[in-house]
């Protein structure tokens, strides 16, 4: 029995309470232990959660190559995304044709930073951070996606007291996944939230040619960001401390060659990385699954399951 819930939305945990099945996991819903002693096993990758964390978990670690992959192989395949790995049984999408800066009330020649995060994971230090590197860097703008309103009209008042013109300061309403997509590649750079990052943002971004700026932490939730970079084979945005996560913004926003170097390892990896690799994701989680039930065929578990990595990881906190 998988549970996709955790502790987000609507729990169902008072069903695993009763142990209806006899090997009990959960995944993806809350990135973060259940603390139930009822759920055996707790599926993860080496950067979200390094076996060396594993103390912070009430389940056993089962860590596959990479902890989520996205199906936008087969679903939003683009034709300006160009390449010849497309999917097997995937078509081609056409750009849409609002989604260009003039469309959107982007300037056509600034640089452009940006987080599609909800706004209510934006810290005070990251934003500050932000700040700091649009005052460094006179070219760059801020996209913002604008909910919650409570948020936009807070961080509106941030930036203006850190003397950022408001000007600077662009928001995106929620739009369709499609839409969304396609103006993640207006983007010169996402700057990722801590301590709770983008999960299917950062994918979205990964997926579209766009890197993300990111500073893992000591938390599931904190590192969901850099494990997709792993997976998408790219770490050179994975920053070690806020400081150095601020001069990548700067560095993005005031050279060209280290952002086409970000962007080209992204649109180089796309057919091959595990991040987009679904049916590899798939095939790992079987035989995942396969060693969870050889487990339980000779008692309970005792032990991690870890499946060979196909990334090299850079760091383990």
């Amino acid at each position: 029995l998988v549970d996709l819930n955790g502790h987000c939305g609507k729990p169902q945990f008072e069903v695993f309470a009763h142990k209806p099945a006899p090997i009990a996991m959960t995944y993806m819903g809350h990135p973060g232990t259940s603390g139930a002693a009822y759920v055996d096993y707790v599926l993860v990758d080496r950067v979200t959660a390094p076996p060396v964390l594993a103390h912070h978990f009430s389940e056993f670690l089962v860590s596959l190559p990479c902890w989520h992959v996205t199906s936008y192989r087969y679903t939003h395949n683009f034709e300006r995304l160009g390449g010849s790995g497309g999917a097997e049984g995937s078509s081609r999408l056409s750009w849409p044709a609002e989604a260009t800066r003039t469309a959107v009330g982007l300037p056509p020649e600034v640089v452009v930073l940006a987080t599609f995060n909800q706004l209510y994971k934006v810290s005070a230090a990251h934003f500050g951070a932000w700040s700091n590197a649009l005052r460094a860097a006179p070219r760059a703008v801020l996209w913002l996606l604008h909910f919650p309103l409570p948020a936009v009209a807070r961080l509106t008042a941030e930036a203006a007291a850190a003397g950022i013109s408001l000007r600077r300061l662009h928001h995106a309403p929620t739009a369709t996944r499609t839409f969304h997509l396609a103006r993640s590649a207006l983007v010169t750079a996402f700057l990722d939230t801590a301590p709770y990052n983008g999960h299917t943002t950062t994918a979205d971004a990964l997926w579209m040619g766009v890197p993300v700026l990111t500073l893992p932490g000591g938390l599931m939730q904190a590192r969901v960001s850099a494990s997709y970079a792993a997976a998408a084979g790219c770490m050179h945005a994975v920053g070690r401390s806020l400081r150095e996560h601020e001069r990548m913004a700067v560095a993005v926003a005031v050279s060209r060659s280290f952002a086409s170097s970000l962007k080209q390892c992204l649109e180089t990896n796309r057919w091959s990385a595990a991040a987009f690799d679904t049916v590899g994701w798939t095939a790992a989680f079987d035989q995942g699954a396969h060693m969870m039930c050889e487990v339980r065929r000779h008692g309970k578990p005792t032990s991690h399951l870890l499946l060979p990595a196909r990334h090299a990881l850079g760091f383990t906190s």
